[in-house]
Formats: structure tokens, C-alpha cells, sequence
């Protein structure tokens, strides 16, 4: 049976139900079961990388313990997230999907993150393949502040309730 076509098959923080999420294995793993879209939580590590990861700290999905911000890129990668696996960057996740399915970037933490996020896109050529969505800071990443610094990304706001305005 056929899906129609205005719905999306978005595998969150890739196919999380078989695989460790936001690694490397379950965005592959969502590729097999064929996504249109694989979603991943953004963070910066403590040099400035953007490292695919939920949580604030790595304490529940890794063998390691401490916050995202506070290790460095060697020291996240050193970290077993599950089978093995690494707590990839957002290169790497793209490095993986492009071509194979869009990407559904949900962004963690504070500016300027967004700015390096838009950078990394339009380096790999992702900017009609990706949707950056803000839920933690939806004040300071809103659509607006995104598409003043690429109008060709689409964006998308969570929220927890409805705005007032």
C-alpha cells in the first residue's frame, strides 16, 4: 500500500527503536526503512563542534558521564553511545543522508549555534534538503533570525502551548 503523499515518514533521532539514537547505525538503519526525513538533536561541544546528541549531558545515552559543552570533541568521541557506536558530529550525519533522505535538525543549544548550523548546510549543498526547527530557545532562534541568514532553509517552531500573540 502506497502512503499518500502529503505525509512524511520522519524517523526520530533515526530508527531509535532499533538502533542506539542519534548514532551513525540508527540514521543508516532509517535510510534501509526507507524515511523521507531522519530527525537530530544538535548540540556544541566544548571546541565548537556540532555533535549529534540529545541531552544536555551524555550521562543516559553513553558509558560516560558530563555535559556536551563542557568535553571536547576527542572526548565525546571517545564515549561508547550504545553497539559500539560514537556520538557522531552533524558532518558526519550529513556526510550519511545526503542524497538518501532530508535531514530535521532540532537545535538545542543557544546562539550562535544556528549560525554555525547554516554554515555547515550551505558548505554540503543541504539547504532545500533540511528543516531547522527551534523548541529549547524558540525567543532567540526563531524562524525569522534563521531565514535572515539563509532564506532557502525551511524552518519550523515547536511549541509546548500556544503563543499568546
Amino acid at each position: 500500500m502506497n502512503k499518500p503523499s502529503n505525509i512524511l515518514n520522519i524517523a526520530h533521532r533515526g530508527a531509535s527503536a532499533y538502533e542506539p539514537e542519534n548514532t551513525l547505525r540508527a540514521f543508516k538503519r532509517a535510510i534501509e526503512l526507507n524515511a523521507d526525513m531522519v530527525e537530530v538533536d544538535v548540540r556544541l561541544s566544548k571546541d565548537g563542534y556540532l555533535m549529534v546528541i540529545h541531552d544536555e549531558t551524555v550521562d543516559r545515552t553513553t558509558n560516560g558521564s558530563g555535559y556536551v559543552n563542557m568535553m571536547t570533541l576527542k572526548e565525546l568521541k571517545s564515549l561508547d553511545a550504545g553497539n559500539g557506536e560514537k556520538i557522531p558530529t552533524l558532518e558526519e550525519v550529513i556526510d550519511l543522508v545526503k542524497g538518501r533522505c532530508q535531514l530535521l535538525i532540532d537545535v538545542k543549544d543557544p546562539p550562535p549555534i544556528e549560525k554555525k548550523i547554516v554554515n555547515l548546510i550551505e558548505c554540503t549543498g543541504m539547504e532545500s534538503d533540511t528543516v531547522i526547527i527551534a523548541y529549547s530557545y524558540p525567543d532567540s532562534l526563531e524562524e525569522k533570525r534563521i531565514k535572515e541568514i539563509n532564506p532557502k532553509i525551511r524552518t519550523a517552531a515547536l511549541f509546548n502551548e500556544a503563543p499568546v500573540d
